[in-house]
């Protein structure tokens, strides 16, 4: 029988909590959407396209962006910034992929 919208199982965008200690702590990732996924994705400048993603996949705890695309520019401009901005971009890289979710299940 088909699916109808009262037996479809409703989708989940998966988060993580992740040390950030150049933010002052924990913050959360949540996964990229398709829209945002296929619009970030198709930004051809790799530095502009990580400020997008991280405004994009660092949230709040209500799920609203963390910081804005020009504050994660100023974060990254110095060598610590600039590096855990790149630990977060590959973090949130696992968690939309769902890498994540591979590596925290038994084999």
């Amino acid at each position: 029988m088909a699916v109808d919208r009262t037996s479809l199982k409703k989708p989940v965008r998966p988060k993580k909590t992740i040390e950030a200690p150049g933010l002052g702590g924990e913050v959360i990732l949540q996964a990229m959407g398709l829209r945002d996924r296929l619009r970030i994705s198709s930004i051809e400048d790799k530095w502009a396209r990580l400020a997008e993603m991280l405004h994009v996949v660092v949230v709040d705890p209500k799920g609203k962006p963390l910081m804005s695309i020009e504050e994660w520019e100023d974060y990254g401009a110095t060598e610590d910034g600039m590096a855990e901005c790149l630990m977060l971009t590959n973090e949130a890289h696992a968690l939309t992929n769902g890498e994540a979710k591979k590596d925290s299940t038994p084999s």
